[in-house]
This record gives C-alpha cells, structure tokens and sequence, in this order.
C-alpha cells in the first residue's frame, strides 16, 4: 500500500514528514527528510574531532 507522503517546515525551522495523519520527524533540514520519507538513509556528514579546552582560572591575591 502507497502512502502520500509530504514535508513540511514547522514553526521551529525544523522539518516533519507527514505520512496520512502520522508525523515524523523533527529533521534538521529539508533533504533529511525527503531522504526519510523515501525510505533511504540520509548521507551523514563526518564528525569534527572534539576540541579540549583548558580551563585556566586566575585568583586575585590579597596583599
């Protein structure tokens, strides 16, 4: 059985698929989602490394 199914924007910025009265979603953009709904993996973007940050924290002394 074929479903319609159909993306829209909502109010958030976000993107949903609509399929018959179900939504899925949120999806962070509008290619996302049309990948969702035809059934096919979305194409991941490789993550970027995770950067340390070194937290240095100055003490006033008191004279």
């Amino acid at each position: 059985m074929l479903h319609h199914r159909e993306i829209v924007e909502r109010d958030d910025g976000l993107f949903s698929v609509l399929i018959g009265d179900t939504e899925a979603g949120p999806f962070p953009s509008r290619a996302f989602a049309a990948a969702i709904a035809e059934g096919r993996a979305p194409e991941l973007k490789p993550a970027r490394p995770f950067r340390r940050f070194k937290i240095v924290r100055e003490v006033p002394r008191l004279a």
